[in-house]
C-alpha cells in the first residue's frame, strides 16, 4: 500500500508534532498536512510529547491486544508507512519529517 501523505501517514505525524513543537523552517511551517487523527493543536496542549517507535507493531496486532496492555486504549486509528515501507525509510522520515522522495 502506498503512502497518501494527505493526513494519515508517518509524516504527517511528523508535521503535526513539529508544528506543536513550533517548528517553522523558513516561514513555510511544515512540508506536510497535520495528522487527521491527532492535531497539531492537541499535541501543542500537552506539557510533553513522547514518539515510541516500534518496528512491526501493526495496527491489526495493536486491535488483538487485549486492554490490560495499556496501549489499546490510547489507540486513535491507523497510520500508512512511507514507501518503501523498510524500517531504514521510515525512520529516516521520522528524524526529517520528510517522505522518502
Amino acid at each position: 500500500m502506498r503512502p497518501s501523505f494527505n493526513g494519515d501517514c508517518l509524516v504527517n505525524l511528523m508535521a503535526s508534532i513539529e508544528t506543536a513543537c513550533g517548528f517553522d523552517p523558513g516561514g513555510t511551517r511544515t512540508l506536510y498536512p497535520p495528522l487527521q487523527a491527532l492535531s497539531a493543536e492537541e499535541l501543542g496542549e500537552r506539557p510533553r510529547t513522547v514518539l515510541f517507535v516500534i518496528d512491526g507493531l501493526g495496527f491489526n496486532r495493536l486491535q488483538r491486544l487485549g486492554s490490560e496492555r495499556g496501549l489499546k486504549e490510547h489507540l486513535r486509528g491507523s497510520l500508512r508507512s512511507v514507501f518503501p515501507s523498510t524500517t531504514a525509510t521510515a525512520v529516516t522520515s521520522i528524524f526529517t519529517g520528510t517522505g522518502p522522495l
